[in-house]
């Protein structure tokens, strides 16, 4: 039947942590995939990318 929900008492639903934020790991991705800082920096600045500090 569609529209019905299950209720799961014995385990309750529940929010363990939140979503990154957009942009958040940026820096971490891009330099695991072997840009410098120098290179992040630059893309940021020319508004390829978004993200934390570089």
């Amino acid at each position: 039947m569609p529209g019905i929900v299950p209720k799961l008492s014995r385990t309750p639903g529940g929010q363990r942590r939140n979503a990154p934020a957009l942009g958040q790991d940026t820096d971490a991705v891009l330099a695991e995939v072997g840009l410098t800082p120098q290179q992040i920096a630059e893309l940021k600045r020319r508004g390829v990318v978004a993200g934390g500090a570089a």
